[in-house]
This record gives structure tokens, sequence and C-alpha cells, in this order.
């Protein structure tokens, strides 16, 4: 049976390590005597480990911002299981505050016999992994070494102190106390004391950058940072990364999907996030997790994909005609000019913008063309420029002007091949074209 000494038991410093994110502490713990597998030093209380069922009581102060784990395990000669005693830890911080920042943890054995006599009872080893806490934004801690004070105290079991009973100091922590009716009912809960310090290193993954939008059936690619601080040399391998959103039916990939951290320094990794065409607008959140591997646990940060509403789609629909026809829109535009729309036609049912078959009949008396009106009329009618014979100029029907001119007094009739309709004689005589 391991040591859980009555009376007097001593710290003494065993190791301390670190990796990421995590500080290790190695304790061990000694009962007073004169044994030569005892310790010489006799404690706060002076007097040396008797025989008898014993409760350890083991206690850390520690950083506000470090964790300390929910049970110790003693490696040797056998283990021993301490669980966390809030109790404890409220003696402690009533007797001996913790400064801002800081704070107690305590822990207590089940009862145990111990033997004075037993050489193999008369020293275990402890150790504590306190995890360090990451900040806010994801960045590792950011301190480079990590201070607790470790305490040990004992207290009698007997029937009329039970192990269950609650934890009672007394006026001090360091001086004995009868927590009951009896004398049996002893404890001291303070009998030794010990530093230590240890460097402390961590990685963190940092996300305030890590912000990105995209419309649906696009890809948003978010950047994340893999921040190290005072990591020790071979402490990580290489780090496997994965992303995943809360965005349904979302597809998001990692580039690259390991990452070889930076002592002091920082490393990317993006995720791209493939928005379904059927997303609904909004932010959703999109966490990296960065596995460090075994008791180093893993890291995570959370950045923000805003998916963004849909771009609006092609032109406008053409409203329908009143008339049932085509629907009207605005002119479409072809090589050589504007076009009329499809499906105008001219008064006189001939397509728009389009010459007359040759031979075609004049309209009726007094009705010109209105859809191809000649260049250069006023308005009511009047003298139309003719051009000068031998210019070569093209009129807008093909004719060369000056070729093929027809008299002015020519029956109705029209001229074939030219496109136009010579105007019915009226009874005031000719009029120019």
């Amino acid at each position: 049976m391991p040591v859980l000494a009555s009376g007097c038991a001593v710290l003494r410093f065993a190791d301390a390590s670190g990796s990421a994110g995590t500080v290790h502490h190695g304790l061990r713990v000694c009962a007073s005597g004169p044994g030569a597998t005892q310790c010489p030093e006799k404690g706060n209380i002076g007097a040396d480990a008797t025989s008898g069922s014993r409760q350890l009581l083991l206690g850390a102060q520690i950083p506000g911002d470090v964790s300390a784990p929910a049970t110790l395990v003693s490696d040797a000669p056998q283990p021993v299981t301490l669980s966390q005693s809030p109790g404890y830890a409220a003696e402690l911080q009533r007797l001996q505050p913790a400064p801002r920042g800081r704070r107690w943890v305590g822990w207590m054995s089940p009862a145990v016999t111990y033997a004075a006599a037993n050489a193999a009872q008369q020293s275990m080893l402890v150790g504590a992994d306190l995890r360090l806490a990451a900040r806010p934004d994801g960045s590792p801690y950011p301190f480079p070494t990590v201070t607790a004070i470790w305490v040990v105290g004992v207290r009698n079991v007997a029937g009329d102190a039970p192990a269950d009973r609650p934890v009672a100091c007394g006026g001090s922590l360091t001086r004995a106390f009868q927590d009951g009716p009896t004398a049996r009912n002893a404890v001291v809960c303070l009998d030794s004391q010990l530093t230590v310090t240890s460097a402390s290193g961590d990685l963190g993954v940092v996300a305030t950058g890590a912000r990105a939008s995209g419309r649906p059936g696009g890809v948003a690619v978010l950047p994340f940072v893999l921040r190290g601080r005072n990591v020790p040399a071979g402490a990580v391998g290489p780090v496997l990364v994965a992303a995943a959103t809360t965005l349904p039916n979302a597809a998001v990939a990692v580039t690259p999907g390991a990452l070889a951290p930076a002592a002091n320094g920082d490393v990317v990794a993006r995720a791209a996030v493939g928005i379904p065409k059927g997303a609904s607008p909004g932010a959703y959140p999109v966490t990296l997790t960065a596995d460090l591997g075994g008791a180093n646990g893993v890291r995570t940060g959370v950045g923000t994909l805003t998916v963004l509403r849909r771009a609006p789609g092609g032109p406008p629909a053409r409203a329908p005609r009143r008339d049932g026809g085509p629907p009207e829109g605005p002119p479409r535009r072809e090589r050589g000019g504007v076009r009329r729309a499809r499906g105008h036609r001219r008064p006189d049912g001939a397509a728009g913008g389009r010459q007359a078959r040759a031979g075609a009949g004049p309209p009726a008396e007094g009705v010109g063309d209105p859809a191809d009106p000649p260049e250069g009329a006023r308005a009511g009618g009047g003298h139309v420029p003719e051009p000068r014979a031998g210019d070569g100029a093209v009129s807008r029907h093909g004719q060369r002007c000056g070729e093929g001119r027809e008299d002015r007094g020519r029956a109705a009739g029209g001229v074939a091949g030219t496109g136009r309709s010579s105007r019915a004689p009226s009874t005031g005589g000719s009029r120019g074209r």
C-alpha cells in the first residue's frame, strides 16, 4: 500500500516537461521518518509519520486559464486514485487566497492503511498534466512558462471521522486541527509545499481572418492560421486538418490536408466551401479542426461564410401585345442599324421596311407610304430636292439617282423595280415626289 503518512508528509520535485498545449509536473510524496525509504524532512508539524488509516490531500495553485485533470493516479509502488475535492480547494482559498488570475485545485484519496514499517509504502510518484487554454481568438497560450504551487496534507480516518466528512482545516493550514469530537479527528491541511515552474509551448487555430462570402453555385475560400508559440522541437508531428460547415449539402475541402507547425510562427490552411445552388442566404459557421496527435489533443477555429442572394437572371420578359400578336419589346440590333420589331406591318399590309414587289398597284388616292416617307419631305408634303444627274448617288431603295427617272406626270401604276409608288393625279394637277 502506498504512503499516506499520518502526521507528516512532504513533497519532493520529480520532473517537469511540456508539449504543445500541455505542461507536465511530476511530484514525489514522501513520509517523514528515519527509514531508508522515508524522507528526513519533518514537514510543518515537525513529526514523523505513524501507522493508521489515512487520507492524502493534494492541492495546486495554478493560473486561472490553465485546466487541471479531474483525477490523479500515482505510479508507484501501486496506483492510488485521487479525485478532485472542491471542499479542500475552498479551504485553501479561505486560508491562503490565490492572487488575482490564479486559483486553487484540490484532490483527495480514499482511505488507505499506512504502515510505517513497510518500506514500500514510504513514497509514491504523482504526475499531473495541466492543459493550457487557448485565447478567445484561437491564438496559443501567450506566456512562456507555467508556475504551480503544490501542497500536501493528511487526515485521520476512524469510526467517528469517516472518509466522506467535509474538509475542515480550522484556523490555519499548517497546524494540526481536530475536526471532530475526539482526538482521532485530526487533520493537517498543508504539511509541505513545493513550487514548480516549467516552459509552456502551444499551438492554436486563429480564425479572425476566416471570413468569406459567395452566391449559390459558387465557391468561397476561408483562410485559417495555425500559430505556434514556444513549441518544443519534435513535440508535434504533421498536423492533420479538416473542416466542416452547417450549410446544408455544402462540400468542404481543405488545402493542404496536413500542416508542419512552426515553433514560433504561422502556417495557413484554406477551406474551400462549395455553395449549393439552392442555398438560402445567411451566415454559416465553418469550423477547422487541427489534430495535434495523442495527448496534445485538437485545436479548433470557427470562421464565417456568408451566402449572398442569387444574382438577377436574364433580361426582363417582354409584355404581350393587346391584339394577341408577338410580344412587344425593344427593337433588335442587327448589322446595318435597327430593324423594326418582328411582326410589325405597314398600314397597307406590306411588311415594314421591305421594298414593294414589282408591278404592285398604287395605294388609294392621297395615301402615301407612312413607313417609308421620302427623305427630306416636310410635314404635309413639300418640295423634294432632285439629285443632279450623273452624281452617282444611290438612293435608300437602291436606285441610282439620274438613271431611269420617269416623268413627273406619268400615269399611276408604279415604276417596276423602284420600290416606290407614284402618287395618283389630283384635280389640282401633279405634285412633286
